[in-house]
This record gives C-alpha cells, structure tokens and sequence, in this order.
C-alpha cells in the first residue's frame, strides 16, 4: 500500500485530476480504486503513511489479512462514495482504519475488552477530535471524510466476522 502511494505521488503528483474520484465523473470507474492512493499534498501523503507504519506496528495481522481487509474497505467506501454523491475523494487514511478494525475483533473474540474499548476511544477521538486536516483540491475545500474511516474500521470488523464465519461453516 505505502509503495502504491509513493509511485502515485512520484509519478501524477499529488492529488492528480484524473485520478481522484470526483462526482462530476461518475462513469470514470478508475478513479473508485486511484482515489485511495492519491493524496492532497505531501502533508497528507507523509501523515498516512505514518499512520499506516504506526498501526501495522501496534494491530499486526497477516498480510493476507490485510489484502482482505483493503478490498473490503474500498467496497464499502466507494458504495459510499457512490451513493451519497460526495464530491471529491482522495486519500489512503479510510483504507487504513481497517487494520484496528480487524485487531478490535480479534481482541473481542480473545475477550480482551478493556483493550478492544481502548481502540476504539483513541480512534473515534482521532476521527472526530484531532484530524480536521483541511486542504485546497481542485478549487474545491477538502477534508477527510469521516464516513470513510468509520467505514474502514467496519469493514475491517465485518471482514474478519465474515472470515470467522466461513472457517466455522460445517462443510
């Protein structure tokens, strides 16, 4: 994931008109998926990427865990983007909730709930406290879409269930 960024950001710079999903361009389908990677400036790119760093770190899951978690996240974040017509997207950081999503699982099936309950205060207070990061893009005012991080973190959530679900499936 954080290669991907680079080579976006190296390559089409930051927030790339043709690369971010823009609601003006609906039927552009490529821009559900490059929107991800794409960042608004270096700021944004440095601070997801730390990000990403910091919570593999402190929520290890396996890397095919992680796959899973991704996919499931830009399903469910793009449906979003797609339904509420929300105008301009772009950024790594909804994708990245999913890994505490899937670690908070994993502590609520050890039963660790103190534990669970503490991500998930760090989190919402990160969401709705400390990242209004705004920006310029595209003559437009961007900020991260809170929705989408909320989003990750479920989908990392429901990923897992689903996981836990077809494993205990009697065959």
């Amino acid at each position: 994931m954080a290669t991907v960024c680079l080579i976006v950001a190296l390559f089409f710079s930051y927030a790339d008109e043709n690369l971010v999903f823009n609601s003006q361009h609906k039927l552009q389908i490529w821009r559900l998926l490059s929107a991800h990677f794409v960042h608004t400036d270096r700021y944004h790119l440095i601070g997801n990427l730390l990000a990403f760093a910091i919570l593999i770190y402190l929520f290890p899951i396996s890397l095919k865990k992680q796959v899973q978690v991704f996919i499931v996240a830009i399903i469910l974040i793009d449906l979003y983007l797609l339904i509420f017509s929300i105008q301009i997207y772009a950024g790594l950081s909804g994708l990245i909730y999913a890994i505490p999503g899937a670690y908070f699982f994993q502590l609520l099936i050890k039963r660790h709930f103190k534990s669970a309950l503490l991500i998930l205060v760090i989190l919402i207070s990160h969401v709705f406290v400390i990242s209004p990061h705004a920006s310029q893009l595209h003559s437009m005012n961007w900020q991260p879409l809170k929705a989408a991080h909320l989003l990750g973190f479920i989908a990392g959530l429901l990923s897992l269930i689903m996981d836990t679900i077809l494993k205990n499936k009697p065959r």
